[in-house]
């Protein structure tokens, strides 16, 4: 059964006594509204947690000797430009929805952005109700601290576990967990092994992070019954990223100092909810969000710095792309 249909079956019923067909167009026309504001509000946040989750996986082409183990602690800094916290929106965008005291369009915040004072106003059969815009984590840079293991394997190839716990910030909380596999190329060549020789390396990884965030609740009442039945309320959406990344990967050692550099490419999807009082508006709601176009592939590069002394590295990573990272690490050899 279609959405459309079963969004026509639930108004009949609870509508009864209405212009049926009037109240379904208004339902129908609010729920695509906040479709299109849920896709411009989620979208930065995806690709910002896709970004950050997917930085600074290697910080050399060396690899680990057979069952060496590279214990290390994280700290991503992104950082997060104007474009991304805030988007704007126009009265011809909207179906229902109407700019509240006269403007034809407004700046309203991203999940990156901060606080903002714009409402709609719109009507579900007589009765109006109103929305205000969204807002955001109020970040313009997210602090991302997480553990690292890498063990080494055969034929050069080391496998690395990433993992932090959840973490809130303002009114959201995330987490990150993934894996990756590098595998050094210099094992190919027939030139004799130097430490301080230009190194090579692939690396393929997978990164999950899951984002949550808090809103202050939206509710559309039934125009039937306002006092005790709720067409649909949101109070929250959740924002689940999957990223692929794909990397080359160069690096030189000059003495206790290493030098590195990568190319890449990232291949993500996202999952996106509201959350909210269930009830059958609110799973349509959720099936519409679930229809946004959410494969993004993007190029990214890194350059960063090792030092090493005794068993312990130090090591700063930028990561340049449609944002900025920094990553500091403290590592450990066991």
């Amino acid at each position: 059964m279609n959405l459309k249909l079963r969004l026509c079956i639930i108004i009949l019923i609870i509508c009864t006594s209405l212009q049926a067909q009037s109240v379904f167009e208004d339902v129908e026309n609010t729920v695509q509204d906040l479709v299109f504001i849920s896709e411009g509000f989620i979208t930065p946040g995806a690709e910002a947690s896709s970004f950050q989750s997917s930085a600074a996986w290697v910080d050399n082409a060396h690899s680990l000797g057979l069952f060496e183990t590279k214990i290390s602690l994280h700290f991503n800094t992104l950082f997060t430009p104007s474009s991304k916290r805030s988007f704007e929106v126009s009265n011809s965008d909207f179906n229902n929805f109407i700019i509240r005291n006269g403007s034809s369009s407004a700046i309203i915040p991203s999940a990156l952005g901060g606080e903002t004072s714009t409402f709609f106003d719109f009507t579900i059969g007589d009765e109006p109700n109103e929305l205000q815009a969204f807002e955001g984590v109020q970040q313009s840079v997210l602090f991302h601290p997480f553990l690292q293991a890498s063990v080494g394997l055969w034929k050069k190839t080391e496998v690395t576990l990433r993992y932090s716990p959840r973490i809130p910030i303002e009114d959201a909380a995330y987490n990150i967990y993934g894996i990756g596999l590098k595998h050094n190329l210099n094992q190919y060549s027939s030139k004799e092994e130097n430490p301080e020789s230009l190194q090579y390396a692939i690396a393929a990884s997978y990164a999950r992070f899951d984002l949550s965030i808090k809103l202050d609740a939206f509710t559309i009442d039934n125009p039937d019954d306002t006092e005790t039945t709720t067409l649909l309320e949101v109070d929250g959406m959740e924002i689940a990223s999957n990223s692929m990344l794909f990397q080359l990967i160069t690096s030189k050692k000059l003495k206790q100092f290493e030098f590195m550099g990568n190319l890449g490419i990232t291949v993500s999807d996202y999952d996106f909810s509201l959350n909210g009082q269930e009830s059958q508006f609110l799973s349509i709601l959720n099936q519409l969000v679930e229809k946004i176009d959410t494969q993004k592939t993007a190029i990214r590069g890194e350059i960063g710095v090792s030092y090493h002394f005794s068993k312990w590295s130090l090591s700063h990573i930028l990561t340049v792309g449609r944002f900025t990272n920094s990553n500091l690490a403290v590592m450990y050899r066991l």
